[in-house]
Parts: structure tokens; C-alpha cells; sequence
């Protein structure tokens, strides 16, 4: 193991310089712990192929607001944009 990575290097083998430079790209293990339920909700809603405006109505919010919350949440969970969201939800959350 390599602090606590995970990565096994041999000793002597002239890696760890390169593990070293390249920890960068690995990323953290992703945690599911939302702070709050409203993220859930539009997360799941947004799973299920509704628009911002569907989710902002059935949620009471602005979709200024949805749309805010969904750039929070991909942010925090590493994602580039909402269908990565989708496939991240059914992959790690359902």
C-alpha cells in the first residue's frame, strides 16, 4: 500500500518517485452522504429524466434553484454533467 492508496509498488523498483508525482490523478473514493434531502430528491429526479422545470414544480422550488443544487452536486461528486449524474445514481446509489 501507498498512503493508504492502495497502490503496491515493489521496493527498489524506482516507482515511487512516479507514484508520487502522479497521486493527483486518482481521485478520492466518492462519499454518498448528502447534506441535504432536497439533493436526494433532485438527484432521483433528475435520474428519472425529468427537466429542471418538472423538479423545481414538484419540489416548490425556482428552477434557477434546481439548477443551482445540481451544479452543487456535481461538483462535489466529481461530475462533468447531468447524464454522468444519471449513470453515477444507478451505478453507486440504486
Amino acid at each position: 500500500m501507498y498512503n493508504g492508496i492502495g497502490l503496491k509498488t515493489a521496493r527498489g523498483s524506482g516507482t515511487n518517485g512516479f507514484v508520487q508525482r502522479n497521486l493527483s490523478y486518482i481521485r478520492p473514493s466518492r462519499v454518498l452522504q448528502f447534506s441535504q434531502k432536497q439533493e436526494q430528491e433532485i438527484i432521483e429526479q433528475a435520474a428519472m429524466g425529468k427537466s429542471n422545470r418538472e423538479i423545481a414544480q414538484s419540489l416548490f422550488l425556482s428552477e434557477g434553484t434546481v439548477r443551482n443544487y445540481i451544479s452543487a452536486i456535481l461538483e462535489k461528486l466529481s461530475l462533468r454533467d447531468r447524464t454522468q449524474l444519471v449513470v453515477f445514481y444507478f451505478t453507486k446509489i440504486c
